[in-house]
């Protein structure tokens, strides 16, 4: 097959993903979308998470009538990243966030429910079978706290889960035996929680009143923080991720897109610009818009009108995707599969006759990072 059919069949492939590039011959799709299907009725709640070993990817979705989100109606659905097929679903009453295990095994789920003024429903943290949905260990029963559940983070080998709340302390709990190992008090809201590549470290997030909040770097076992930095946002709407060299922390704010890049461990701010922001964010999963691949050279950014790849060092932008009809697109995940690998999960919204925004079934987007990277500074694209 000559070169010029083999472009032509490329750009067709584009065309039909809803994506455009600055440059073809640095990004090829491998194959065609996998569209991962939901019921008739059903919607994406927020954000969704692929596993550590990049194998699964998980939403949680609602049915919802008349443009109304049905309460107790919440599932848990994972897919096969490989094929698009169905991997496992099951159903629970309520669900304000989920994380699951780096094994792939395990889902700790947050329950519970915070109104304007008040807990109305009690807050607990489960973990559960991603299989079944049978719940393994209660970490944080109901009723064991009379604050809201914000945050969620595993270690890197799966033996330690974080939690944060709205007492001002992030926990940290041994999975296996659901005994808690270390209680670190964070200083207003405790929001957002990461454990560093490493394991070694916490990050936390907590609010300072009226004043923005406070980024932290703690030595976790010994409750000891070493590095901290103001931040102008707050806790409950933040999202950290780490590079996997433990060299880098984003810290995001979901309201506004507004992103910070810092340098680990010595909190130094990198640069700042304006990441994807969702109007309808809710705290049920926050998926990160910065993403780093495997060997921390490479980042990839969601952004406003298109989803970036930079270098991680210059952060100079070496490639670009756009979608078609972007305001009617989500960005759910990101991931590098390996240096040369990434994958998007992107999910269509639009509105009900009822004037009500849902998220429909999310489609797999799986991109082969092939050639020199190179700047495209001075490309058009």
């Amino acid at each position: 097959m000559n070169a010029f059919r083999l472009s032509h069949i490329f750009n067709l492939l584009i065309a039909s993903l809803g994506l455009t590039q600055c440059n073809p011959s640095w990004a090829q799709p491998e194959n065609t979308n996998l569209a991962l299907k939901l019921g008739p009725n059903e919607h994406i709640l927020q954000s969704g998470e692929f596993s550590a070993d990049g194998r699964l990817f998980a939403v949680a979705t609602s049915s919802y009538k008349q443009g109304e989100t049905i309460p107790g109606a919440i599932k848990f659905q994972s897919w096969s990243v490989k094929t698009g097929r169905p991997y496992a679903s099951w159903k629970l009453k309520e669900m304000r966030r989920f994380a699951v295990s780096p094994t792939g095994r395990i889902v700790a789920v947050i329950t519970g429910e915070r109104g304007k003024r008040s807990i109305e429903k009690e807050f607990a943290v489960e973990l559960r079978d991603i299989h079944s949905g049978r719940i393994l260990r209660t970490l944080i029963k109901p009723g064991a706290t009379d604050s809201a559940i914000y945050g969620l983070a595993w270690s890197r080998d799966g033996r330690f889960l974080a939690t944060s709340s709205g007492d001002a302390l992030a926990r940290v709990w041994d999975v296996d035996s659901g005994r808690r190992i270390s209680t670190i008090y964070v200083g207003g809201f405790a929001g957002a929680v990461l454990f560093s590549s490493d394991g070694k470290h916490l990050i936390t997030v907590g609010d300072r009143s009226r004043h923005g909040s406070r980024v932290k770097l703690w030595d976790w076992r010994r409750k000891m923080s070493f590095a901290g930095v103001n931040f102008d946002t707050y806790s409950t709407s933040t999202v950290l991720s780490t590079s996997g060299d433990g060299k880098r922390l984003a810290v995001q704010d979901a309201f506004d897109g507004q992103t910070t890049l810092f340098e680990l461990p010595s909190m130094r701010i990198e640069r700042q610009f304006s990441a994807e922001h969702d109007d309808n964010y809710m705290s049920l999963v926050a998926s990160p818009k910065i993403v780093y691949s495997p060997d921390g050279r490479l980042a990839s950014v969601a952004l406003e009108n298109e989803v970036q790849l930079l270098g991680a060092d210059s952060g100079e932008v070496l490639r670009r995707f756009r979608f078609k009809n972007l305001e009617h697109m989500r960005v759910l995940g990101m991931q590098f599969t390996s240096a040369r690998g990434f994958d998007m999960v992107v999910s269509p919204t639009d509105l009900t006759e009822y004037g009500s925004l849902v998220r429909r079934a999310p489609l797999l987007r799986r991109i082969s990072l092939s050639g020199p990277v190179q700047s495209l500074t001075s490309k058009k694209g």
